[in-house]
């Protein structure tokens, strides 16, 4: 947190606080706290109050980290409100706590701020000998932040504050420490303007004083700075007196008079009141001047023993002294010096004691008189001042000879008068570049004329009018610096004046941003175009003034052509009333379509005897002012927006910018619906074609499945085709034998050879009937487990052997009708915890897929399946064939759904794929396969001993 901050951004700032919430806003409002402590004493304590109250709304985990600094902040600000309305016992209260608020949570950029604060209460309460150690410890915090800013701020603060007591050393101090030619940040500048024009000041350079002190006065409005603003204008203004431009001056103190006033402060208000006192008092208006004086000691009188309250007092005790009020000056200096709680700074206690002196010299005080202007002497003498020591002098050279005053016994001066002006002149030849003052000359050819020494008085007199002279040279160029000093305030002040202005403009378009942002978004956050057009709609109306408020879209047939046809009012409503459907030829006459057209906004302001609302827009009020504006996204021409106002030219640059940027926002958040429109619509289309992919696939797997079916029939088929053939051989067998033998005994000719070689027949019969029957009915109960584990999921232990064995004996008829074999390889105790119906599937397809492909246009194809355990949880499948191969390029996408290189030729392109999904998400294996060209084909099924948990095979196949 910046220590202060120009305007521009502080409104920035608080139009940041839109939208804002939890620590962010509360971070904000203390921030606004902080920047309005010094510009506005109300709007500070409502950004206080804000602020607490957000911070008190926080969770307990944000305020354990978070809110101690921000308090400690908000503390601060009070303790500053509490200072500038010179509420100084609360104000100290609040800068301690603040102290021990920043010093638990360890802010020390906060704490460098709160000792800064306490120093200057200390001085408000005329405590200026305690503020040292603060300020100190001030920098040394800011040293130990690495905040250079306000190190530097502090710096060249306390450098100005010791121009008072050193302004040589000081003067050097600042010259070393902030080089002219380097920029500043606006707090560091302000302060080293304030110290740079004091020293000017202080150094008998009015017109360089003016424009350092002109340079601090600005940025202290700039930045909310406004108390020590004050104090740089009025020392401006004190400048142009010396200059002899008392106009100016008084133009000036009036000016800030008025502007402390507004804040109320009352170290402002009694400061621009003495100014404006002491300026009327040079000016000889002493009834004038003791009215502001009298009104400035009332208000400096609540910062008892504070620097501001000693000058106001020693100014009224001058205005006495010049007033000829002699006896009424003798008791304000004699009260003013007897305040012991007053420890003046050594420059304000040497003019107390030089205007003390002269005004009991006046009233016949002399020995009084005397000493008072001795102890000025020996304190002008052990500061240093050397004009100081000379207008002591003067003053005891003033003395008559009742004073008590004796000429020191080494001296040669026949006078006391003489004796302390030629040691006052002495010491005037001692200041490079200084001229004894007329007053001085005069009174040297006095004094020499009474001691009788007249060449001496005369050359004095000479001396005199040739300082006169120069004085007024100098009185006539100090004229002519202060006109050029005023011409350059008067241009200085045109140059702010329109940056106030661009300032202005500024905050206004940045408060306008931010509403607009903030409309923006909510705008563009909509993905249906009715409810874009009413959310557009209400902003509008709260923005501008907008009797109508019409938007013609593209057709949407002609929506993506690039030269659309027609424009369709999609939304139109006036006086809370909604408008009928229309359509506008692109290439009519419309005002909607001329817009469309040239894609440029346009602005009509019609007079009212002109006015046809009607032929604008069909069925609307008439209207003077009509705005529109196309809804542009890229290149895309979306339609048409138009506002209009029965008001004469209603429409300006700002309602013009503000249109334009929700014309902006409503041509993005219209095309992101149509996009979004488009996209539900292809989401829908791909979830259809999607759910009729899967119906396709099932029922290709239902094929799939039928075509294994159909292989098992025939395998059945072609398997019981002996057994029964063969029963029905005998069958047919027996029957012939049993009639002739039935003949035999009905003719009565049957022997007994007969019958016994029937008998043994029937008996041959009946047995090789029987082994016929049992192996057809083996076979039928083996087709019959196959075929429920491969129309089935069903999880069972297994013997892998007799498994294998059922679908080579279930494709047998295939291989051998094509003339190729199958080798087993399997052991016989290898049993599975598993699906066999799925994995028999599988092999299946392995061996047809051979079958079609590997062996396509030969016979005598050679398979082998094998399989051998890993270890105790995996079983390694092998299928192997001596066919034609699969070429490389093909290895990568046999497993994928629908890929085929016989397709129409009996290939589905899923027999590979549905296997592949059962291995790996059924069977809980894997399947890999290699190929050489020519060489043949080996997949390898990598299978658990155990399969885990059957997922629904429905998605994965």
């Amino acid at each position: 947190m910046e220590i202060f901050l120009p305007k521009v951004e502080v409104i920035a700032l608080e139009q940041g606080l839109l939208g804002q919430s939890g620590l962010a806003r509360a971070q904000t409002l203390v921030a606004l706290a902080w920047y309005w402590r010094q510009s506005d004493s109300r709007q500070a304590l409502a950004w206080v109050e804000a602020g607490e109250r957000s911070l008190q709304g926080l969770d307990a985990q944000t305020q354990a980290g978070e809110v101690p600094p921000l308090a400690a902040r908000l503390t601060l600000v009070r303790a500053e409100l509490n200072l500038l309305s010179a509420e100084l016992g609360t104000a100290l209260q609040m800068v301690l706590a603040a102290i021990a608020q920043f010093e638990s949570c360890h802010d020390l950029v906060g704490l460098g701020d709160a000792y800064w604060l306490h120093a200057q209460v200390l001085e408000d309460s005329g405590k200026q000998g305690q503020t040292k150690g603060i300020l100190e410890a001030a920098l040394a915090a800011y040293e130990a932040a690495g905040d250079k800013d306000r190190y530097s701020a502090l710096h060249a603060r306390s450098l100005m504050m010791a121009l008072f007591d050193e302004p040589v050393a000081a003067s050097v101090a600042i010259q070393q420490s902030f080089p002219s030619d380097q920029p500043r940040p606006l707090p560091v500048a302000f302060w080293i303007s304030n110290a740079r024009g004091l020293a000017a000041a202080l150094a008998g350079d009015p017109a360089a004083s003016i424009k350092h002190f002109l340079r601090a006065y600005e940025i202290g409005l700039d930045i909310g700075q406004l108390r020590r603003a004050l104090v740089a204008g009025s020392n401006a203004a004190e400048s142009f007196l010396r200059l002899g431009d008392l106009d100016t001056a008084l133009a000036m103190h009036e000016r800030d008079l008025l502007l402390a006033r507004q804040v109320g402060w009352p170290a402002c208000l009694g400061l621009c009141l003495a100014k404006i006192g002491s300026a009327m008092r040079q000016l000889g208006r002493y009834g004038e001047a003791r009215g502001f004086l009298v009104e400035g000691a009332k208000q400096m009188a609540r910062l008892p023993g504070s620097r501001s309250q000693a000058q106001v007092a020693i100014d009224l005790a001058e205005l006495e002294l010049a007033d000829g009020r002699h006896a009424e000056a003798v008791q304000a200096f004699s009260d003013l010096a007897a305040q012991r709680e007053l420890k003046l700074a050594p420059d304000l206690l040497l003019l107390l004691h030089c205007g003390w002196a002269s005004a009991l010299l006046k009233v016949g005080q002399h020995q009084a008189a005397a000493k008072v202007a001795a102890t000025a002497l020996n304190l002008a003498t052990s500061l240093g001042d050397v004009l100081g020591q000379v207008k002591a002098l003067q003053v005891l050279a003033q003395m008559p000879p009742d004073a008590g005053t004796p000429l020191p016994p080494a001296t040669q001066a026949p006078s006391q008068a003489l004796h302390y002006l030629r040691q006052a002149l002495a010491l005037a030849a001692t200041i490079t570049g200084y001229e004894p003052t007329p007053e001085l000359w005069q009174e040297l050819a006095q004094a020499e004329a009474l001691a009788g020494n007249y060449k001496a008085a005369y050359e004095h007199g000479l001396a005199a009018n040739n300082a006169f002279r120069r004085v007024q040279t100098t009185a006539v160029q100090n004229r002519a610096v202060a006109m050029q000093v005023r011409h350059e305030l008067e241009h200085a002040q045109a140059q702010a004046a329109l940056h106030q202005q661009a300032a202005e403009a500024l905050r206004e378009t940045t408060a306008t941003l931010e509403v607009l942002g903030v409309m923006g978004r909510e705008i563009t956050a909509s993905l249906q175009a009715e409810s874009v057009f009413q959310t557009l709609h209400r902003h509008v109306e709260q923005l501008l003034d907008a009797a109508s408020f019409v938007v013609f879209m593209v057709e949407p047939a002609q929506a993506a052509a690039a030269t659309p046809q027609q424009l369709v009012l999609a939304y139109g409503a006036e006086d809370g009333r909604k408008l009928p459907s229309e359509t506008l030829a692109l290439q009519g006459n419309s005002v909607f379509a001329r817009c469309a057209r040239e894609r440029e906004e346009l602005l009509i302001n019609l007079e009212p005897e002109q006015s046809d609302g009607t032929r604008l827009i069909q069925g609307t009020l008439e209207t003077l002012s009509l705005l529109f504006g196309p809804l542009l996204a890229g290149d895309r021409l979306l339609g048409v927006i138009s506002i209009q106002s029965s008001r004469q030219h209603a429409y300006g640059d700002r309602e013009r910018f503000i249109f334009k940027a929700l014309c902006a926002y409503a041509a993005i958040a219209l095309d992101n619906a149509a996009a979004y429109a488009q996209t539900e619509s292809a989401q829908q289309q791909t979830h259809a074609a999607l759910t009729e992919l899967r119906q396709m696939q099932r029922d290709l797997i239902e094929r799939e499945k039928l075509a294994a079916l159909g292989s098992l029939v025939a395998g059945v088929a072609h398997e019981l085709n002996t057994p029964i053939g063969n029963s029905l051989m005998v069958a047919s067998t027996l029957r012939d034998g049993s009639e002739e033998f039935l003949a035999l005994v009905s003719q009565g000719h049957l022997r007994k050879s007969q019958l016994e070689q029937f008998c043994r027949s029937t008996q041959d019969a009946s047995g090789l009937l029987m082994r016929n029957l049992e192996k057809a009915a083996e076979l039928v109960s083996g087709f019959k487990q196959l075929a429920v584990d491969q129309t089935s999921e069903r999880r069972r232990t297994f013997l892998l052997r007799q498994t294998c064995e059922e679908v080579a004996l279930t494709l047998a008829h295939l291989l051998v009708r094509a003339g190729h074999s199958l080798a087993l390889d399997v052991p016989e105790d290898l049993a599975l915890d598993s699906y066999p119906g799925p994995l028999a599937q599988v092999l299946s397809n392995l061996v047809i897929n051979a079958g079609l492909h590997g062996f396509a246009g030969r016979q005598g194809g050679r398979m082998r399946l094998s399989a051998k355990a890993r270890n105790a949880q995996q079983v390694m499948l092998c299928f192997e064939d001596d066919g034609l191969g699969i070429a490389a390029e093909h290895l990568d996408k046999i497993f994928e759904p629908f890929f085929t290189t016989r397709l129409g030729q009996g290939g589905s392109g899923l027999g590979l794929h549905v296997s592949y999904n059962i291995v790996r998400n059924l069977l809980g294996g894997s399947i890999t396969v290699s190929s050489v060209l020519g060489q043949g084909t080996r997949f390898e099924i990598l299978l658990p001993m155990a399969a885990p948990a059957g997922p629904d095979m429905s998605d994965a196949l």
